[in-house]
């Protein structure tokens, strides 16, 4: 790697440091040793390696992201102060250990932030904190951000998106960038501004390396080289290196379904109330038969008896206890006959009989039971994915994994239907919970409840 230029300004590397996206406090701290500056170059780097492992380890791609920021810091340095890496450290330039000790300070830091849960929408605001409008000098370089440092899987074809932030990148002049993602190389690099670069990826060239429910993390590398410009006393100037950036692990590629979900329907559940009596009765007039019957036989088949037949209808899912059928205003009416048992619905009937010639007679009928009630339960249901077409969706939709931007739907019992829970649990650790009513801009929900055999929940989780 070549220098960019013979001197160092200084004073422009505290700038440096403080666009590095750290989480992390500012303060003094760390002591002046007899280390060389070399070593503790190196030592800086192997603590900021150590806090990435430690992040990928506990899947905290916050940290992760920090401290990939935070190598481009350190090897930042390494270039700057490569003409005093075999002095003493406490006999470097006063700027020079200051600097150093702040990133230590800054990278100490991360140690306690591992294991945090970080929202997904957080994770992509990331790539555009570091956006940081500092003007440094034309000879010190350095990459400040690379937006698109986590990628969504293209489903529908479109392309992965990139931008890089650092004043390498000036409109103008004879620059050479080349940048490759996982052995790609883009061929439409755009310079849209000063110090912003931004090109794309096609969606095909990536999407074999995306996993179903796991991050992959694919090398980055960046070269910038320049040249000055023809003059009559420089035909031929040669070309320069001024920049050049590599990490093994430098993009993140975010699981293809990136979210499990748990879906109950809450529901009344019907149950026979036997802490609680309830009655109904009807009352029903039988005309006099106009004859006088012979040997007491009063039997409804006999022409001197008037019957006519007493109903009460339990309601539905009702538990029958007992029903009673009297005479209420003559003595010479009987109850005949009526039904018993355990009927749970429907009609209870009793015949009623009059065998006076000349008077009607009024019957009174009663029917006890227990009502049905209900209490609500929970069960868990099957959600499905909406795009039948699309076989792998489906596959992993009947296995409870859903990817962004496609819908999926659960159908809820129309009548017993009462509410639901949603729990999904997103490749991040982070969970959110949705009860029927709630919103969260992560997730769009899209409910038909809007008839009587319908209850129906389409949702869909946004990138």
């Amino acid at each position: 790697m070549m220098r960019p230029s013979e001197g160092h300004p200084r004073i422009v590397l505290a700038l440096v440091i403080a666009i590095a996206l750290l989480p992390v406090n500012c303060g003094p701290g760390g002591e002046i040793g007899g280390a060389l500056l070399a070593e503790r170059l190196g030592s800086l780097e192997n603590m900021i390696d150590l806090r990435l492992k430690e992040a990928i380890d506990s899947g905290d791609y916050y940290i992760e992201k920090a401290a990939r920021e935070a190598r481009i810091a350190a090897k930042t340095l390494a270039w700057e102060f490569q003409d005093e890496r075999n002095l003493l450290f406490r006999d470097a330039d006063n700027i020079v250990q200051q600097a150093i000790l702040h990133l230590e300070q800054q990278v100490n830091t991360l140690s306690g932030q591992v294991d945090e849960i970080i929202e997904i929408r957080e994770l992509a605001y990331l790539d555009l904190q570091n956006l940081a409008n500092v003007v440094l000098p034309a000879d010190t370089y350095v990459l400040t951000s690379l937006h698109g440092f986590s990628q969504f899987y293209s489903s529908d074809g479109r392309p992965y998106r990139f931008r890089l932030v650092g004043n390498p990148f000036q409109i103008g002049g004879d620059t050479r960038i080349r940048i490759r993602i996982d052995g790609h190389e883009p061929a439409n690099l755009r310079v849209t501004r000063a110090n912003m670069m931004e090109f794309s990826l096609p969606a095909t060239s990536l999407a074999k390396k995306f996993n179903n429910i796991n991050t992959v993390r694919v090398p980055f590398e960046l070269t910038v080289d320049r040249r000055a410009p023809k003059r009559w006393y420089r035909k031929n100037p040669e070309w320069k290196r001024i920049y050049e950036y590599a990490d093994p692990e430098g993009v993140l590629l975010l699981p293809k379904y990136p979210a499990r979900v748990v879906i109950e329907e809450i529901y009344a559940e019907p149950y026979i109330d036997t802490d609680e009596l309830k009655s109904l009765e009807t009352t029903i007039r039988v005309g006099a038969s106009g004859k006088k019957c012979k040997n007491d036989d009063h039997s409804c088949a006999r022409s001197c008896v008037n019957c006519k037949v007493a109903c009460i209808d339990l309601p539905e899912g009702a538990q029958l206890v007992r029903s009673k059928a009297w005479e209420i205003d003559v003595k010479y009416g009987k109850v005949k006959s009526h039904n018993k048992g355990g009927r749970k619905s429907g009609p209870i009937c009793a015949h009623v009989a009059n065998w006076r010639d000349s008077k009607s007679a009024t019957f009174g009928y009663k029917i006890d039971f227990y009502p049905q009630s209900s209490r609500t339960t929970t069960r868990p249901l099957v959600f499905v994915a909406v795009d039948r077409e699309n076989l792998e969706t489906v596959q992993r939709a009947s296995e409870n994994w859903i990817r962004f931007g496609d819908q999926y739907e659960v159908t809820f019992d129309p009548k017993r239907f009462r509410s639901y829970n949603l729990a999904f649990e997103l490749f991040t650790k982070e969970k959110i919970w949705l009860s029927m009513g709630a919103t969260d801009e992560r997730i769009r929900l899209i409910p038909d409840f809007g008839t009587a055999e319908l209850k129906r929940l389409r949702f869909v989780l946004n990138p």
